[in-house]
């Protein structure tokens, strides 16, 4: 990923190559993870609804985009508590 300021598409970038990947590798899983549920919320939400990609988040702070695109913090990532 490039790295950047704020605006610089990070998000997007992410977002499409996720999509990507998971529309090429059907059944596959992808994770990403990201620092907090703030940018979970806040630019994954926004960004993914901009984009046209489907997104649904929970209580947990852990989001899905599709089927097979899930969004975890880092804390989750570490702990374990994504999906296998």
């Amino acid at each position: 990923m490039l790295a950047g300021g704020a605006g610089a598409g990070k998000t997007r970038q992410r977002i499409a190559a996720a999509s990507t990947f998971a529309e090429a590798n059907k059944g596959k899983k992808v994770v990403i993870v990201t620092e907090n549920t703030t940018i979970i919320q806040g630019s994954f939400k926004g960004d993914a609804a901009a984009m046209g990609v489907p997104f649904a988040s929970g209580k947990t702070g852990r989001a899905m985009m599709g089927d097979n695109i899930h969004i975890v913090t880092v804390t989750d990532f570490r702990s374990g508590k994504y999906p296998q």
